[in-house]
């Protein structure tokens, strides 16, 4: 009996260092990626200094394109010592045309609800309201510039930070206490990456996040995400430059 109960112990004591790694993970992933990009441009000269505002459409494309290129390299580095890859995140979890047609479906309303918690904030949470002019809109100054960040949009975006979300929850259910945690502590992370728009913007985006990792851990898929995702970034997108003007 004692000694089943030793050998009960050991998993327990050997998960320390596991969970420690796996913290760390995702701590670069979330933000030792970011900064370090910051880092290259700053010593590049390559004009993002003042972050978002000193840059161009083009450049905001190519820093985040790299960046999750290399979140995603890295996850799957991780995911390698493992015997897993990509697909272990869900990816032929479900039918990929049935999950297409759900983000595609699930588009309208996420827009809607993003849309009236926007307005709702403006007007009775005014102080929130703290960035004019957004600076990624503000950059949608033509037809190469809208393009720029549709790619981003999609790539970056849509499919990139699904994926970290897909990786960041499932770590999270496995080894930090579990994916509604993970919800918790990963939407509010999505938001504060997002503060250079405004704090009302940051609040709708850890919302929209919420709601993606919800999606997820619904269908363990991150398909339809990545959908939803994209598409609601590319609507966003040409709405500021068709009709807003930007």
């Amino acid at each position: 009996m004692a000694r089943s109960r030793m050998q009960q112990s050991v998993p327990s004591v050997q998960t320390a260092p596991r969970r420690s790694r796996v913290a760390l993970e995702l701590l670069w992933v979330s933000l030792g990626v970011g900064l370090l990009m910051g880092l290259l441009l700053r010593w590049g000269g390559l004009g993002a200094a003042d972050g978002l505002a000193g840059m161009n459409a083009l450049q905001l494309m190519g820093l985040l394109l790299l960046q999750n290129l290399l979140a995603v390299g890295s996850i799957m580095a991780f995911l390698h010592p493992e015997g897993k890859g990509l697909s272990s995140l869900g990816f032929r979890q479900r039918p990929w045309g049935k999950e297409v047609a759900l983000g595609l479906a699930l588009l309208a309303p996420v827009l809607v609800g993003a849309l009236l918690l926007e307005t709702l904030l403006l007007h009775f949470l005014p102080v929130l309201h703290n960035v004019e002019e957004n600076p990624i809109l503000s950059m949608l100054t033509g037809p190469q510039e809208v393009a720029a960040i549709l790619v981003a949009s999609v790539l970056a975006g849509g499919v990139g930070e699904e994926i970290i979300r897909a990786f960041v929850l499932r770590r999270f259910e496995t080894h930090l206490g579990g994916m509604r945690v993970g919800l918790v502590v990963w939407s509010l992370a999505f938001g504060a990456m997002h503060l250079d728009q405004g704090v009302d913007k940051a609040l709708v985006v850890s919302l929209l996040g919420l709601v993606f990792g919800l999606l997820y851990a619904w269908r363990r898929s991150p398909v339809a995400a990545m959908v939803v995702h994209g598409a609601f970034n590319v609507a966003n997108t040409m709405a500021a430059y068709l009709l807003l003007g930007a």
